[in-house]
């Protein structure tokens, strides 16, 4: 009765509210089915190390966070020997998979901001390659084509779900001259929130701004401007993919895969409000 939750180890090494949230879901529905938790990281993932590790009994069942595309075939590899394998974060037509609906959330975001008469509208992306952040680009994508808002490619940055990186990016963004910035995560929203202020732009009067996740120091009253996000029930999330790992490992044969994408909330805070 041991769930194993792997993480990649850039995040695990800088833990922040949304991780912390997750692992929160994670472990308090493992406790309450008398399950233990155990902790994993990799860099890269080797299918050959979890191969052991089940085999080991170490663990029954393994939980993975914040993967992608590249490493798939290695889950699926394992699922074929055996192994109860689900995912978080990321979804996979065959394998056992949780997530937000990152598509709608950022179609939500950005259409959002068309709302409140906002044109040039940018985009600052997360990691290469993470499921959550293309998802959400593609959600910006479809908001802009249903208002008619031609595409454009200059409008879109990457600032690598860091706050510091994002900062970074402010200078670079700035001349690209958007009225409204759809960051795909809060870490980034106040990096650039940062950027703003010292820069002297004006948060919503000369740029609207808007973060993914609903991380609680957004809303936090303190701030001189709190931002809008797009929340997600994290917790809800991964206890789901707890729940049905654990279900998974109490079998002798592995079922059909199934998928739940949860729905996203706009928040609307007074970082994305119309111009007065």
């Amino acid at each position: 009765n041991v769930l194993g939750l792997v993480l990649p180890t850039s995040i695990s090494q800088s833990i922040d509210d949304y991780v912390l949230r997750l692992i929160k879901g994670v472990f308090l529905t493992a406790e309450a089915r008398r399950h233990r938790l155990m902790f994993f990281s990799f860099t890269p993932l080797v299918e050959d190390d979890l191969r052991a590790l089940f085999r080991s009994r170490t663990v029954g069942g393994l939980l993975f966070a914040f993967v992608g595309e590249p490493e798939f075939q290695i889950l699926r590899a394992l699922r074929r020997e055996g192994c109860p394998v689900a995912l978080l974060n990321t979804v996979a037509d065959d394998l056992d998979s949780f997530d937000c609906d990152n598509e709608t959330g950022g179609h939500m975001a950005t259409r959002h901001l068309i709302e409140t008469g906002r044109r040039r509208i940018a985009f600052v992306h997360g990691d290469p390659g993470w499921f959550s952040s293309s998802e959400r680009f593609r959600g910006y994508r479809r908001a802009l084509q249903s208002a008619r808002i031609p595409f454009d490619p200059s409008l879109v940055f990457r600032g690598l779900f860091d706050m510091n990186k994002a900062e970074t990016l402010t200078p670079t963004l700035l001349k690209a001259r958007p009225d409204a910035v759809f960051a795909a995560n809060d870490l980034m929203a106040l990096g650039l929130a940062t950027g703003f202020r010292r820069a002297g732009v004006r948060i919503p009067k000369d740029i609207a701004l808007i973060g993914f996740d609903d991380i609680p120091t957004v809303g936090l009253p303190v701030l001189e401007t709190p931002i809008s996000s797009v929340h997600q029930p994290v917790q809800a999330i991964a206890a789901a993919a707890a729940n049905r790992l654990m279900d998974l490992m109490a079998v002798k044969s592995l079922p059909k895969p199934v998928h739940k994408l949860f729905a996203p909330e706009l928040r609307v805070r007074a970082s994305s409000v119309r111009n007065p």
